[in-house]
């Protein structure tokens, strides 16, 4: 029993220890190999799985990463973690869906309702479904609940873009201007801020032609 439980140790060690150093495909064919060990636990097996999915959906193999992901949240439901992840792995699929990403994010929300990046995941997600009034609404309460996360407001940025709503979230991410810890992240937030105003401007271009064709005593050409 005590060397069964070595080598399962000693398996696993060599897979976290390739995943740290940043080789995932060898961390992938570590992980296969631990996968064919006999008498995995359930647990052992969940745990593999989940990794395995983590891996592939890192490098955007989301049909590989949803089947083992799968596989995880089926062998332990109540991993809200996993959950998550599984719901990423089709709503960063460009031929995914929204509404199979939402399933998924509302599962892990549901489980811990508290958590403001499981919170954010669907409110883009319910936006993309056309669901926009609910969906800014979790979005806004995630990105005020954790200030600084740069998933958060990524997520808030692209949610509100979608939904036609740039100046909600520009107020936001102008506030998580000062909360900006290291200068990476502060040039985030002004590449975030600058595509923000774009959108603005954008949006308000039509109006302002409009008025001024009504207002001025010549007509306006276009160009």
């Amino acid at each position: 029993m005590s060397r069964t439980l070595t080598v399962f140790q000693g398996a696993w060690a060599s897979v976290r220890q390739a995943v740290r150093a940043g080789r995932r495909t060898d961390a992938l064919r570590l992980l296969r190999r631990y996968l064919h060990l006999p008498s995995l636990s359930v647990q052992q097996r969940a745990r593999a799985e989940a990794l395995t999915g983590h891996l592939y959906l890192s490098l955007g193999e989301y049909a590989r990463a949803r089947w083992h992901l799968r596989r995880a949240v089926m062998l332990c439901p109540t991993k809200s973690r996993w959950q998550y992840l599984l719901g990423c792995a089709w709503a960063e699929d460009p031929v995914g869906g929204h509404d199979r990403a939402a399933r998924w994010f509302w599962r892990a929300w549901r489980r811990r309702p508290q958590h403001p990046l499981y919170r954010s995941a669907l409110g883009e997600a319910l936006i993309g479904m056309g669901k926009v009034r609910r969906g800014a609404r979790l979005l806004l309460r995630a990105a005020r609940q954790a200030p600084g996360s740069l998933p958060i407001l990524q997520r808030l940025v692209r949610g509100m873009i979608r939904a036609g709503r740039p100046s909600l979230a520009l107020r936001v991410v102008c506030a998580a201007r000062f909360l900006c810890r290291t200068p990476m992240a502060g040039q985030h937030v002004e590449e975030w801020i600058r595509q923000l105003r774009f959108e603005q401007a954008r949006r308000h271009q039509p109006l302002l032609r409009s008025a001024m064709r009504y207002s001025l005593p010549f007509p306006l050409r276009a160009g």
